[in-house]
């Protein structure tokens, strides 16, 4: 789903997805119509010879009538302690979520967490909250209550189609409030009562000016420098040029993890391997692009990144529960002449 894992985003996008996923594409574009304020009956539908543009028009309005229920029922929240506490947000996430589920034993898939973390990275919110290993992943925690269907509520219905609400809040004692909620209908995919979540999440962030100096100064000390190539490679000549993708299943403790793999990775003189770029971090991916000699491949400049992965991950205990090892993908690789 391109830059998404697990969620659709834009009226096209959804739109496609709907009318390419749907086994009852009727059922469908009925439901999300009535949700946009118009009524089409069965046979409009099927008579529609540009049914994509109008699935992606109802979608457009279906997000209004979801944004305008969150703004109701999640406004500015009131300030919970005047101890320094200040206001941001909100913040919006529009999606098309096509088959969330809680029915398995290790609830919501880590997919499902990584883009909420993405969400939440994109807007320059926390992704993790507490100390080190024992810190919470606001991602999955974030997630296990956005789809948590026991704890909604129905706040309206439009026909018969109900308009639910769950609240969200996750707190860092006297620190940090995030707190807000997802409003969604459902969108019937016709596949053994298999359905979509069409979705508004709308947070608010309540932090202290010493929480906000505070996770500043952590996502500082995780960063490593890239260099120029000036200095990388001052008498020009030919280099490879690898970018490389690695892929966790939570955002707790990895941020700190990955720049003790990376120290450790450039530290290797052996390898001539430099950072050419700053990383690219959306809450659980990290990605690199590096510079080595036109002899070391790409996949060697994987597996020493493995490696440095290896070394510095800490044993599994039951309160580190990081996976053994995160997924490390070859994302590009290009070979300049000089």
């Amino acid at each position: 789903m391109g830059f998404w894992g697990s969620l659709v985003s834009g009226a096209a996008s959804i739109g496609n997805w709907v009318a390419n996923n749907s086994g009852s594409i009727v059922s469908a574009v009925g439901t999300i119509a009535r949700i946009a304020g118009k009524v089409l009956a069965e046979e409009d539908i099927l008579a529609d010879n540009n049914l994509l543009a109008t699935l992606s028009e109802d979608l457009d309005e279906a997000a209004n009538v979801l944004a305008g229920y969150a703004k109701k029922e999640y406004p500015a929240p009131k300030i919970e302690s005047e101890a320094g506490f200040r206001l941001k947000g909100p913040y919006e996430l529009p999606a098309f979520w096509p088959e969330p589920t809680t029915e398995t034993t290790s609830g919501i898939p880590p997919v499902i967490s990584a883009d909420v973390n993405k969400f939440l990275a994109l807007n320059r919110l926390p992704n993790t909250l507490g100390e080190k290993s024992n810190a919470t992943d606001i991602g999955n925690a974030l997630a296990q209550l956005m789809f948590a269907t026991q704890s909604a509520r129905v706040i309206d219905r439009i026909g018969d189609i109900p308009i639910r609400a769950v609240d969200l809040k996750v707190t860092y004692p006297n620190n940090v409030i995030l707190s807000g909620g997802n409003v969604w209908y459902q969108v019937p995919l016709g596949n053994s009562g298999h359905a979509g979540w069409h979705s508004c999440i709308r947070l608010w962030l309540q932090s202290t000016q010493k929480a906000d100096e505070a996770i500043q100064a952590e996502r500082k000390s995780w960063m490593v420098m890239a260099k120029p190539m000036s200095e990388i490679r001052p008498e020009g000549g030919s280099y490879n040029s690898v970018t490389l993708s690695v892929q966790w299943n939570g955002a707790r403790s990895v941020a700190p993890l990955m720049k003790k793999a990376l120290d450790t990775m450039l530290k290797d003189r052996k390898s001539k391997i430099e950072l050419m770029a700053p990383a690219v971090v959306d809450g659980t991916k990290f990605t690199y692009q590096f510079h080595s000699d036109t002899n070391m491949g790409p996949a060697v400049v994987a597996a020493k990144m493995s490696g440095a992965v290896t070394e510095v991950l800490p044993p599994v205990t039951d309160t580190h529960s990081l996976p053994r090892m995160p997924d490390i993908k070859i994302e590009n690789m290009a070979t300049f002449i000089g």
